[in-house]
């Protein structure tokens, strides 16, 4: 029996959304506050090499709570979550948890997967220090305490990217209004929250914000378990084209080659795939309903209108003149990120195979070209988003 001063520490494999919110939940009914997370590296490099260098967890986490009184938020809405986003004390919480889990991350050298598990386990910290007068479920809290967490880890990498890393430098103002309105969009819309995620984990350096040159896929459960914790779970987003998967072999019981292997599946967040006849996997109307789908559009427009950016923003607002200046905005902003972090071949730029001198002429000209047509595209989708 641990005494009410004792201090309980936990190991955590963090396998499922279900795990994680029970655990949260079993911990916040005795009484618990979650002090300190901590990752423990406890599976092999060497098991995930076999994965074809698919992400998954390689750490568990091991999870230090003590009984202390929680903080007592009186003035919460109807709107717990809401509420809760944009509660001082609740969002002062959830800064200084991210910021000390992304320092603890960069020291022990997590992978992206590992920096991910982290994040969210300092969701745990977050919701158990709060309680609100007649809430007796520990879910809204969580839900809010993940939601926040995530936008606060992703929000500094988007403004790397768009001021430093990305294909396209912005100025202050303009960097300063994408990662506002994506923040917004990240804090309100489970679907936005999800695909950008997934979109960075894969596809993006998380140390210095350049895009990779192949995208890393995820595997399953490390993808459905991040994404089910943040609203809109994988399968959902592979439904409607956003998520694409492959088949990845595994080796079993050894490294070398010709032992006995099994076949599984890895994820990774699609571009246009999802507008394209072969590629769309859902209808248009349903696509269209969600920020990311909204996005791919633009985004495709953009790099399709002909003229200046202003007049290809006019043309661009004309067809989709039924949607409000929010979702606009909302999905300009959300294109410029995937058009700022996506590889030249994902535009339709492929490199011609060339030899001797012709290949570094050749090669200029194409990246070049491929350079113009994401620069023109983003300054067009600045025409749309309203100055802040």
């Amino acid at each position: 029996m641990l005494k009410d001063d004792g201090v309980l520490v936990l190991w955590f494999t963090h396998p499922t959304d279900v795990a994680w919110k029970t655990i949260g939940e079993s911990l916040y009914e005795a009484g618990y506050v979650v002090s300190k997370v901590w990752p423990l590296q406890t599976e092999m490099k060497t098991r995930y090499k076999r994965q074809v260098n698919v992400i998954a967890q390689e750490t568990s986490l091991i999870i230090v709570a003590r009984k202390y009184p929680r903080k007592r938020l009186v003035e919460v809405g109807a709107d717990v979550k809401r509420a809760l986003l944009n509660h001082p004390e609740f969002v002062e919480a959830a800064k200084t948890v991210v910021e000390d889990a992304r320092r603890i991350s960069r020291e022990a050298g997590a992978s992206p997967a590992d920096m991910m598990g982290l994040i969210l386990g300092s969701a745990l910290s977050v919701a158990t220090r709060f309680e609100i007068p007649g809430l007796d479920r520990f879910d809204p809290l969580f839900d809010a305490a993940a939601t926040k967490v995530d936008e606060l880890f992703v929000a500094p990498l988007l403004r790397k990217v768009l001021a430093e890393s990305g294909a396209v430098k912005l100025s202050e103002d303009d960097a300063s209004r994408v990662v506002e309105y994506v923040r917004r969009a990240m804090l309100d819309d489970a679907a936005t929250r999800s695909y950008i995620t997934l979109w960075f984990l894969s596809r993006v350096d998380l140390e210095t914000g350049r895009y990779r040159s192949e995208p890393l896929p995820l595997s399953y459960d490390f993808a459905q378990t991040v994404t089910k914790l943040l609203g809109y779970d994988i399968d959902r987003l592979r439904d409607i084209g956003l998520v694409g998967e492959s088949i990845v072999e595994e080796a079993e019981g050894g490294e070398e080659e010709g032992e006995g292997r099994r076949r599984g599946k890895a994820f990774y967040p699609l571009m246009f795939e999802a507008l394209s006849a072969a590629g769309a996997r859902t209808t248009w109307a349903r696509l269209s309903s969600l920020i990311p789908g909204r996005a791919l559009y633009l985004a495709y427009l953009a790099l399709h209108e002909s003229g200046a950016p202003a007049v290809r923003a006019s043309s661009i607002r004309r067809k989709v003149s039924t949607w409000s200046d929010e979702d606009v905005a909302d999905a300009a902003s959300t294109a410029i990120i995937l058009l700022e972090t996506v590889r030249d071949i994902d535009l339709g730029f492929r490199q011609a195979e060339a030899k001797g001198l012709d290949r570094f002429i050749q090669g200029g000209y194409r990246g070049s070209e491929a350079m113009v047509a994401r620069e023109l595209a983003i300054r067009t989708l600045l025409h749309l988003i309203p100055r802040i």
